[in-house]
């Protein structure tokens, strides 16, 4: 999965998408602006696409842009094809 579309499931969980494009890949979310609601949207979106619950280390790796795409492409992640 690439960072546009870790951006896109982000996107699709946020009350206001456009402030996703002012934040850099590796941005902590958190201190960019996205709320704890949105990020656990995010989360609940990756384990959806994965097929199962997300670990707790993988929870607590939801930091990034980047991050959210290396979760969904690790071990049991989607191939990329989206």
């Amino acid at each position: 999965m690439t960072t546009e579309t870790a951006r896109d499931l982000i996107r699709s969980v946020m009350e206001l998408p456009e402030l996703l494009e002012a934040i850099d890949d590796d941005a902590d979310l958190r201190m960019a602006g996205i709320d704890s609601g949105e990020l656990i949207l995010v989360a609940l979106r990756c384990e959806q696409q994965l097929g199962r619950p997300l670990d707790e280390s993988e929870l607590s790796g939801l930091v990034s842009v980047r991050s959210v795409a290396s979760i969904l492409t690790g071990p049991g992640g989607s191939d990329g094809a989206a």
